[in-house]
């Protein structure tokens, strides 16, 4: 076998072994499938005159959504230019630029979101005002502007009315998105966001028997991805039962049998094809979510197989087009014939790599993937399933995992952030969540290999845990020297001998702790590393979750198990409140430690002036006198006391924050992105 196709199957087995088959999964939206064109023609055809209807002195609508789509695409190009090759101190001046605009960005799109809130908050709302956010919020789907929670804004704004009527032509496409919504709020973390989800894929589909009385013909679009997101995606994670997931197909194909539906059909030939698409969808991959899920009902499996087969013998399994989602159907058909004892492990294993070999659509061109990330997504948990059954030896997958780790983290990069802002983050975080990776990394190479993923994804968020860790360790350093009683009491530190013995350790393990205590915010991307609008309620409890998230994937290695409390209580105060409200801070072991980090996380974040877009930058010394006042709630008052009454900490702390950050940032530049990630 050649190289490339060895390297193909690699980084499948790399990324593959980070998840279970489920979490492969992601929602269809309708900017990926057929009705754009369809929407490009009814766009075309559209005259709005927004005076004709808007109050004087109210808002546009239209000019609203419209700088935000093109700010959001300065966004990304300023995000995208971190990773041109530059001199070291022009890259820093470019970055410089890049936070003067971003703060631009975000002072508009927020003076302009704002506008629009409020107007429809007020009352008395022109019917056609409704109508152009419905258009707005389609319009940013099918241009693949993914913010997902400007979306579920905009539907809380318009939905209200349409159920209030009701109009149904509208609420398909408010019901979709809503449930494509919690669906990915789900992946981030978020408790019940699976229920709701699959609630708005339901209340889609009480609209089944519309499916030919419909005026807009992309609401029969609409209406199929609600199935699709049923019957696939919450079939495959587990949120409804297989036989549950059998009667609704059941349903669909009645209903596009019928004799109007199918008449319809016959016209809209994009339609028929998607129609075909969604059944053969199901009878492809209901036999994988039985395999993923642990089923054991030989009589539904068989069931399910056969449905395999029929569409195997209709379909085939080697579609020309690598934009849908069936194009890794034959890598599939590896691991279902082995799991159906059709052909051992080792032969499935043996079939797989020579299909990667010859693969077309796993490649690079210009520096850039040809492959999608969501062909990515499947290919990989296929490779995964097979390798770990084959009669290859511990020690061969081991080398396999130990060499290759590079080739993954060399490719993700080339894919793209703003059409797969979801996706990529949640690739990364389960890459250094992997149990069998930690298992083949040694201590020394643990901090690069959790950290580079990090940087591809959030390089301002990596920033701000280097300088919290260089303000912590600043801070230990002076503390063991001056008041190491501060510190009796933590694992191993009864006694202030102990501490000044062991001092070494103990600063090691603060700044540890301290560079670590983020790592959750990796997987909620576009809400933690793109200021570019002020955040809503629901972002905001999302970004309450990375705490848990944090010690979540500390928890997944032994050796980084120890800083999971630092993580989970970074944002708890000295009185015991603050997030997440099941840790107690308080009763933590770290407790001194956990104040520790959690002052020097606050200073950080309050005097950021690179990427923190939403707040004004504070001095210092301003920092310092809010500290005082909020001392006996927030903060350990011995850490404050200590602060005050030692100038040199004082002094070298401050100038951490000041010219510090930017030394910071060049460091980033040459370490990593430099690097590993500059293209020509």
């Amino acid at each position: 076998m050649n190289f490339k196709g060895i390297a193909v199957c690699l980084f499948f087995f790399v990324l593959g072994s980070c998840l279970k088959a489920q979490d492969y999964v992601y929602p269809a939206l309708p900017s990926e499938m057929w009705g754009i064109e369809i929407f490009k023609e009814q766009e075309q055809q559209m005259v709005i005159d927004e005076s004709s209807f808007m109050p004087q002195g109210a808002p546009s609508i239209g000019d609203t959504y419209a700088r935000y789509e093109q700010n959001l695409d300065l966004f990304n190009l300023y995000n995208d230019s971190i990773y041109i090759d530059l001199p070291t101190e022009d890259w820093v001046q470019m970055f410089r630029r890049r936070a003067r605009t971003h703060a631009a960005i975000y002072k508009e799109n927020n003076k302009n979101l704002t506008a629009v809130n409020k107007f429809f908050a007020a009352g008395n709302v022109p019917d056609q005002a409704y109508d152009l956010v419905y258009h707005w919020c389609a319009h940013m789907l099918y241009n693949k502007v993914y913010d997902i929670f400007l979306c579920e804004e905009m539907v809380n704004l318009i939905m209200p009315h349409y159920s209030e009527i009701p109009d149904d032509e509208h609420l398909v496409l408010c019901y979709l998105m809503q449930g494509i919504c919690f669906y990915q709020c789900y992946r981030m973390g978020e408790s019940g966001s699976e229920k709701k989800s699959l609630d708005y894929f339901r209340k889609a589909l009480e609209f089944s028997n519309d499916f030919a009385r419909f005026e807009n013909p992309l609401n029969r679009y609409y209406l199929l991805l609600a199935y699709f997101n049923i019957i696939v995606l919450h079939t495959q994670r587990g949120t409804i039962s297989m036989e549950e997931s059998l009667e609704l197909a059941e349903k669909m194909r009645s209903i596009l049998d019928k004799p109007e539906s199918r008449k319809i059909l016959n016209q809209d030939k994009k339609l028929a094809e998607l129609a075909d698409w969604v059944t053969a969808m199901y009878s492809f991959r209901a036999i994988t979510a039985y395999i993923s899920r642990g089923e054991e009902n030989p009589a539904l499996r068989d069931q399910l197989y056969a449905l395999y087969c029929d569409a195997k013998k209709e379909i085939g399994l080697k579609p020309a087009d690598p934009t849908r989602y069936y194009t890794n159907l034959e890598y599939d058909d590896c691991v279902i014939e082995a799991y159906m004892g059709h052909i051992t492990w080792d032969e499935a294993y043996d079939k797989f790599m020579r299909l990667s070999e010859h693969d077309p659509f796993i490649e690079t061109k210009k520096g850039e993937l040809i492959v999608k990330v969501h062909y990515v997504y499947n290919i990989y948990s296929c490779f995964t399933e097979l390798l770990d059954k084959t009669s290859l030896t511990f020690e061969q997958k081991s080398q396999i995992l130990k060499e290759h780790i590079e080739l993954a983290y060399d490719m993700l990069p080339m894919l793209d952030y703003k059409v797969y802002p979801y996706e990529i983050g949640q690739i990364l975080s389960n890459i250094i969540c992997d149990e069998k990776a930690h298992r083949y990394i040694d201590e020394s190479e643990l901090v690069d290999f959790m950290f580079r993923p990090f940087v591809m994804e959030q390089p301002t968020t990596f920033v701000h845990v280097s300088m919290v860790a260089d303000l912590s360790r600043i801070l230990a350093t002076a503390l063991v020297e001056y008041r190491p009683g501060f510190f009796i009491g933590v694992p191993g530190y009864e006694t202030t001998k102990d501490v000044k013995a062991k001092k070494d350790e103990l600063i090691e393990f603060i700044y540890q702790a301290a560079l670590y205590h983020d790592f959750g915010k990796i997987n909620m991307p576009t809400i933690i590393g793109n200021s570019y609008r002020r955040i809503n309620d629901h972002e905001y409890g999302i970004i309450k979750i990375h705490p848990v998230l944090s010690a979540r994937i500390l928890d997944s290695n032994p050796v980084l198990k120890p800083y999971s409390d630092v993580a989970q209580g970074h944002h708890k105060w000295y009185n015991g409140k603050g997030y997440p409200y099941s840790f107690n801070n308080r009763q933590s072991p770290y407790f001194s430690i956990i104040c520790l980090v959690t002052m020097c996380d606050c200073m950080d974040a309050a005097t950021e002036n690179i990427s923190r877009n939403y707040h004004s930058t504070k001095t210092f010394e301003r920092l310092m006198r809010e500290y005082d006042d909020a001392a006996a709630a927030q903060y350990h008052q011995a850490l404050l006391k200590f602060l005050n009454t030692h100038p040199e900490t004082y002094r070298q702390m401050k100038a951490c924050i000041t010219e510090g950050r930017y030394s910071q940032y060049i460091e980033l530049y040459k370490k990593y992105i430099e690097k590993h990630f500059l293209t020509d």
